[in-house]
């Protein structure tokens, strides 16, 4: 069985292989031939590293499968959540070369990163929006000009070959062009939501402490500082207060300083059940971005209760 799998597959990169000859120019076809010079040689005239700019009409690119190193199952990680558009991808023209007796394709791709991998910090920074920096995205772009460096794929070794198209530069700097700002969209959103959970916290924790002056002296405020909290009016990325609508209705605000952050407000209330009195909280959150103060929240006394106003959503 191991031999039939062997067989098939074989002939399944045969015929992928095939299939990019069948794909280049008639006269490209023509003066295809073995690389016979050792890449890993002095001597070998493979450059060990090409512009895109350099790749014509006659270049296939591709995708792999069944062949994969670590460095390529992070940036295939990546991908899934839109950080990465190039993983595991190739360029050809479908040269092949023999190395200490075995066959190679001759292909270029993108070089992995050789910075560590800290996947704690990897995930924790795709979990809350930590470290999405666009500017970092924008230097990543590729160019005329990007590298992509000489690597020799064994046909025996790989799985198969994927998404076999001809390669235009200038359609695939456009593409990724529209790829990066989505993905400038996306990280933006999750650092926006990654501050707003400050917010959340901080808002949630003014409630509490409304809440238990309440309790201790039949009271709420309108003073951040009569909270005892040691809570400042501001962040980096958020202006905070405090407003006593009526002696049991108290509204905290949480505004973004960025446009492309959420606000939040809060509500605390003291209400009546018979002869007990209790307090209830809500913490809202706008639907939208921006800096505009969002609508208190909604005070009914009579069930009593408190809900979000139009245009903001119960946070949890």
């Amino acid at each position: 069985m191991k031999m039939f799998h062997f067989i098939l597959k074989s002939t399944a990169i045969a015929t992928a292989l095939s299939t990019m000859m069948a794909m280049t120019p008639l006269g490209f076809a023509q003066k295809q031939a073995r690389v016979s010079a050792n890449p890993l040689a002095e001597s070998s005239d493979l450059p060990l590293s090409l512009t895109l700019g350099e790749l014509d009409g006659s270049w296939r690119k591709f995708k792999t499968s069944g062949q994969y190193e670590f460095g390529d199952l992070m940036k295939a990680w990546a991908n899934l959540i839109g950080f990465s558009s190039y993983n595991n991808l190739y360029f050809t023209q479908g040269k092949t070369i023999t190395v200490a007796g075995n066959s190679y394709l001759v292909a270029y791709r993108f070089p992995v990163s050789d910075e560590d991998i800290n996947l704690e910090e990897m995930f924790d920074s795709w979990q809350l929006g930590e470290g999405c920096d666009p500017s970092e995205m924008t230097d990543s772009m590729i160019s005329l000009d990007t590298k992509v460096s000489l690597s020799l794929l064994n046909p025996n070794t790989i799985g198969s070959l994927n998404d076999i198209e001809s390669f235009d530069v200038t359609t695939e700097i456009e593409k990724a062009k529209a790829q990066q700002e989505a993905r400038q969209l996306l990280c933006e959103k999750a650092e926006a939501e990654s501050k707003m959970f400050e917010a959340q916290q901080y808002l949630r924790t003014i409630n509490y402490a409304q809440q238990d002056l309440y309790l201790e002296t039949g009271t709420l405020t309108g003073n951040l500082a009569g909270l005892n909290a040691g809570m400042p009016s501001g962040s980096d990325d958020y202006y905070y207060s405090v407003t006593l609508q009526s002696p049991d209705f108290m509204t905290s605000q949480a505004i973004a300083k960025s446009p492309e952050g959420f606000n939040l407000v809060g509500a605390v209330a003291a209400v009546s059940s018979g002869e007990e009195k209790y307090t209830i909280s809500i913490l809202c959150q706008s639907e939208e971005a921006g800096t505009t103060v969002p609508t208190n929240p909604i005070l009914n006394s009579s069930i009593p209760s408190l809900s979000c106003a139009p245009g903001t959503k119960e946070s949890y």
